[in-house]
Order: structure tokens, then C-alpha cells, then sequence
């Protein structure tokens, strides 16, 4: 993405929220040192280096000016495998076909000393229903369940070559080819304006 890109239509509220959510991620892994792929408008580089983090980027944009500059299918010939101790990739690894999703995986695994939190946009609709119940006293209670939009296929947008919850990409296979590099050490989801799928990720050589 292009400095163009990020303009003030870009950090919506959503986005703004999805940024702290980040933050939060990032303070249950270990270590103090960060790379960032994919940093965008370089909100969550300045937070994170505001609360003291030694933090480095690495995007294929140069005029994003990353600190490393380079694809994320070569990461660990760019930067030194196992040298920063957490790496952050929100929003990124759809932006390439599904087929290098494990490659992308393995190179990130191989970088990381400690965790590594990733972030993919997870497609579902929420059906809400309301129960009330009792005579003298009325109760209430509202209950939300999040279905995935298993039925749409996605075709690439311009941006997106896939999305988490769509057709032949099911939460459950995302899992399987992350688990072929890292234990999965928590799985949110996130929805509040953008409806994003986080993980915090373990490489396979560190004991669980």
C-alpha cells in the first residue's frame, strides 16, 4: 500500500479499536522487541514505541520508508532469523494467495524468537434474538451467534486475495496450516466496525 492509501477515510473507528486490540495482543507475548509487517499509517509503530518497545518494520512499500524493505515469502533472508522477539502482522497475509500462506508462516516462524500475532479479515453475519420470559418480573436477555459466510466465494477485490470464513477458506483450515509452524496460544475474534480473526502464535521449536 501506497501513503495514498492511508488517508483519514482509512482510519475509521473500527480501525482505530482493531489498532488497540493489537496493543493488547502484544503485551501478552514476551519480549521487547517488535517487527512490524505491514505498518501502514504507523499508528500501532508509534504506540508500541511509546510504551517503550524497540520496534522495527518491514514492508515491500518503500515509501512507507520500513526499516526492512523486501517480501514477506524472503523475510528470514532480510532479517536475521530468530533476532527480534515478537513480530506483528495484522492485515497482511491475505493481500497474497492462499497458496504462500504457509510459506509466509514458516518464514515468520523462523524470525521469531518468541510469539507472533497475526491478524486476517474473518467474513461472518451475526443473527441477534431477544428472550423474555416471566409474569410478575420481566426478563430479558439478548443473545448474538456468529455464523461464517461459508457460501460466498471471494474473488480477488483488488486488495484481498482471500478472507478467513468464505468458501475453501473455513476457520478450520486456516487453523490446520498454522499448526503445521506454531502452537496456537489464542484465538480471538474481533468485531467492533471490522470483523477480524487474531492470533497469538507460538514457533513449533518453543515448548507450549
Amino acid at each position: 500500500m501506497s501513503n495514498d492509501h492511508y488517508g483519514m477515510k482509512y482510519l475509521t473507528f473500527g480501525r482505530l479499536k482493531s489498532y488497540i486490540w493489537q496493543l493488547e495482543s502484544i503485551l501478552k507475548c514476551k519480549g521487547s522487541s517488535i517487527l512490524e509487517i505491514g505498518p501502514g499509517p504507523g499508528v500501532t509503530t508509534n504506540l508500541l514505541c511509546t510504551l517503550g518497545y524497540d520496534v522495527q518494520t518491514f514492508d515491500y512499500d518503500k515509501s512507507l520508508n520500513p526499516t526492512h524493505h523486501g517480501d514477506i515469502r524472503d523475510l528470514s533472508m532480510v532479517v536475521r532469523p530468530k533476532s527480534v522477539d515478537i513480530i506483528l502482522v495484522a492485515q497482511v497475509l491475505e493481500h497474497l494467495p492462499f497458496k504462500y500462506f504457509s510459506q509466509c508462516l514458516s518464514e515468520l516462524a523462523k524470525v521469531a524468537r518468541n510469539h507472533v500475532v497475526i491478524s486476517l479479515p474473518y467474513l461472518v453475519i451475526t443473527v441477534q434474538a431477544s428472550l423474555r420470559w416471566g409474569r410478575r418480573r420481566i426478563h430479558k436477555r439478548s443473545i448474538g451467534i456468529r455464523i461464517p459466510c461459508f457460501w460466498k466465494s471471494h474473488s480477488f477485490d483488488g486488495q484481498h486475495y482471500w478472507e478467513v470464513g468464505k468458501w475453501r477458506y473455513g476457520r478450520r483450515r486456516v487453523r490446520e496450516v498454522i499448526k503445521q509452524h506454531f502452537h496456537i496460544i489464542e484465538e480471538t475474534l474481533f468485531k467492533d466496525g471490522l470483523s477480524q480473526l487474531f492470533f497469538i502464535l507460538k514457533p513449533l521449536e518453543i515448548p507450549d
